[in-house]
């Protein structure tokens, strides 16, 4: 009785092992390794310089769009005082079907995890997922670490990577406090009023 249950038990095992190990390199993204990239902390900063300029050109002309307030970019710099860390990631370890995301944390200790960043609408490719653990102080990028696999693409690719964290970050700011970037819409008239105003 002993012998026969021996293979079932290893066959188990097997299973669960297989399952187990599925479950990781499927769902369980690579995240920033501990090596330290100094050029990193420059492009980031002049990806905060770029991103916050942008938001004093719109792209789009009056009308079109929401338009920015004036005080858009200061918040947008008080904001990022308020930042103490941004992981930039793939979502999950799945490279067919899969997006960028970050973690960011708050000075207050608040954490908000898989936000999706700018180039969420791309899949997470090896070129593309060098994890990053970017920490900022007073607005500014101050300390960034890798698993070194940055080095292995154009300066570029960290180039872009910089732009979508930045902008994957204000963005998500502004969507938590539209009333900080952007003009108040007009308010569409009622019924009532569209019916009184017509001729």
């Amino acid at each position: 009785m002993q012998t026969r249950k021996r293979p079932l038990v290893i066959l188990a095992i097997f299973v669960v092992v297989s399952l187990v190990s599925s479950w990781y390199f499927v769902y369980v993204p690579r995240m920033p390794g501990d090596q330290p990239n100094p050029k990193l902390v420059g492009i980031f900063n002049e990806a905060i310089d770029a991103t916050i300029g942008k938001i004093r050109t719109p792209v789009l002309p009056p009308g079109f769009g929401d338009e920015y307030i004036p005080a858009a970019p200061t918040n947008a710099k008080q904001f990022l005082t308020g930042v103490r860390e941004v992981v930039k990631r793939c979502k999950t370890a799945n490279r067919g079907v899969n997006s960028h995301v970050l973690d960011i944390t708050l000075t207050t200790g608040e954490l908000y995890e898989d936000v999706p960043s700018l180039g969420s609408t791309s899949s997470c490719m090896p070129r593309h997922d060098t994890p990053m653990r970017i920490t900022f102080a007073d607005g500014h990028v101050v300390h960034v670490t890798t698993d070194g696999s940055e080095q292995d693409n154009p300066v570029a690719q960290a180039e872009k990577d910089a732009e979508y964290v930045i902008d994957g970050l204000l963005r998500w700011h502004s969507r938590r406090h539209p009333d900080l970037y952007f003009k108040p819409k007009p308010k569409p008239p009622t019924p009532a009023e569209e019916w009184s105003a017509r001729p």
